[in-house]
């Protein structure tokens, strides 16, 4: 593990400059691929200090936690309610971990008599309890312990509780399931210790760290579970609880699918960064409810939030972005002032034999690695319309494709983010442009390298981080204007 010669440096420089991005070989390869054991590094052989980090919604929490387990030499190892990303720049309970590692090595190296304790002895904080109970050995004696909290609330084990484990109650008021990246946790998309936002977060220690870290902590959004939004299921944010200003947030999901769960991770991040309260709406799904239900229930949220604060804008991604551009034609033609609308890769047209989805399926057709990608995307496109409009002349409206418009004068100012690798790019960036000949305010944010559903890889890619902060400083921004007396929409 040595790097005296800068071999170990050079290689990885040269892997984050040439090389594929870890998410494409993701894609290429899928887990459990045979790629992956070349990548393997035996954590049994390391000997020098060693700090882990790691977060229950990611998936590699539990492998991080046994290499761990692993490590010969001194450590320490730190988890919290983070998901694949460092600490301090999580959107749940972000901590400047960085001053932490370097005080740990700090004291490690000042050791005057040369020696290290290396053995593995843990100090364990439990928020609930919000104290720190000391194990003799990690893991216990005579117990193999699973270090996630379980959605029955407790932690569980293999064998009998090891002294100092300890009960801990979720508390029900704040969103469970929110999964890495806003897949659904319903048993699919991760694993059952991402469930739960509030569970406990805990540090394991050994020396040399003079005092155990206790770091804890909940996403800082205060929540308000379901309320009728119009009569719409809703689920209501808000960071500091006064907020007189609302996103209306509509999740995507190919207006088939998505729910109040899946979108809690965004949910929460707009509220804090924006500083103003998220209305994450429920609406109808297809093939159940289809056209109009999908944009009505929007529309009658969006009025609720019209009467309930005193400014408001909406938004939305992929499906969520075409109900979005929908309810701002709906706001402009019943004379509705709104103060943005936030498009993240929207569907804003009914086109499906353009020119331009032919050739995203021709260019892509083999796009990393996975065979018929184009083509693919293409057929699921006319799936989803088919679902959710079965008559194809109501796909040509203005509620179900904003692009048909008759005009686009006069309707909210727009934000509007796009992937270079997204098959809905072109029509996105043409009604970017019409706004614009329309006289509408409109901020195209274009992110190149990243794919559709980008957004939501908070964890995962800085670009996300790029595009939820512009996003956040827009909503900020318009909501600092003085605002004036709009009529409530009628539902």
């Amino acid at each position: 593990m040595q790097d005296s010669d800068g071999r170990w440096e050079r290689r990885w420089r040269e892997r984050l400059e040439h090389g594929d991005p870890y998410i494409v070989d993701l894609l290429r390869h899928g887990p459990g691929h045979v790629e992956w054991r070349s990548r393997v590094v035996d954590a049994s052989l390391i000997r020098i200090p060693t700090f882990c980090v790691a977060g229950w919604r990611d998936l590699s929490c539990d492998p991080t936690i046994r290499a761990y387990e692993q490590v010969r030499g001194p450590k320490q190892l730190l988890v919290g309610p983070w998901m694949h990303t460092l600490p301090d720049e999580s959107q749940i309970e972000p901590v400047g971990f960085l001053p932490l590692v370097t005080d740990w090595w700090d004291r490690w190296l000042r050791d005057e008599a040369g020696t290290v304790d290396v053995g593995s002895a843990v100090s364990v904080y439990w928020q609930g309890r919000r104290s720190w109970r000391r194990l003799g050995a990690w893991p216990p004696d005579g117990a193999c312990v699973r270090m996630f909290p379980d959605v029955e609330s407790s932690l569980r084990r293999e064998a009998p509780a090891a002294e100092g484990v300890a009960e801990h109650a979720i508390d029900p008021t704040v969103g469970a399931r929110s999964a890495l990246w806003g897949v659904p946790a319903r048993g699919s998309g991760g694993p059952r210790d991402q469930r739960d936002d509030d569970a406990q977060s805990l540090a394991f220690t050994s020396p040399p760290l003079g005092a155990p870290l206790g770091i804890c902590g909940r996403p800082r959004a205060k929540v308000v579970l379901v309320v009728d939004a119009g009569g719409v299921p809703a689920r209501l944010y808000r960071p500091a609880g006064a907020e007189q200003s609302v996103l209306v947030w509509l999740h995507g999901g190919a207006w088939m699918l998505g729910d109040l769960d899946t979108c809690d991770p965004i949910a929460r991040a707009l509220a804090n960064r924006a500083g103003c309260a998220v209305l994450s709406v429920d609406y109808r799904l297809a093939p159940e409810h289809r056209f109009p239900a999908a944009i009505d229930d929007p529309w009658a949220a969006t009025a609720w939030a019209g009467s309930a604060f005193q400014q408001v804008a909406v938004g939305g991604d992929s499906a969520g972005g075409n109900l979005a551009a929908a309810v701002a034609l709906r706001a402009r033609d019943n004379k509705v002032r709104l103060a943005l609308q936030l498009l993240v890769y929207p569907l804003v047209d009914y086109a499906v034999d353009s020119g331009s989805y032919y050739r995203f399926g021709q260019v892509y057709a083999k796009f990393a690695g996975r065979p018929g990608f184009g083509p693919t995307c293409l057929d699921d496109l006319r799936f989803m319309w088919e679902v959710y409009i079965p008559d194809p002349a109501d796909r040509l409206r203005q509620d179900s494709a904003p692009m048909r418009a008759a005009s686009l004068r006069g309707v909210a100012p727009a934000v509007i983010i796009t992937a270079e690798h997204d098959i809905l790019r072109h029509d996105t960036h043409q009604y970017a442009r019409w706004l614009e000949v329309e006289g509408v305010r409109a901020e195209l944010y274009d992110y190149r390298g990243q794919i559709h559903g980008f957004f939501h890889m908070l964890g995962v890619t800085h670009a996300a981080q790029d595009a939820v902060g512009k996003s956040a400083a827009a909503l900020r921004q318009v909501f600092a204007r003085p605002h004036r007396a709009r009529r409530a929409p009628a539902s």
